[in-house]
C-alpha cells in the first residue's frame, strides 16, 4: 500500500515539474518575443 502511494506521489511530482517547466518556457518565449518586437 505504501509503495503504491510513493509511486503515485512520484508520478504527480513528475507531472508537476513538467508543467512548471512548460510554463517557464512559455513565459521566457513570451518575454523574448516581446523584446524582439
Amino acid at each position: 500500500m505504501l509503495k503504491q502511494n510513493e509511486k503515485f506521489v512520484k508520478i504527480k511530482l513528475e507531472v508537476h515539474m513538467r508543467v512548471i517547466g512548460q510554463n517557464k518556457k512559455l513565459s521566457t518565449d513570451f518575454v523574448i518575443s516581446r523584446e524582439k518586437s
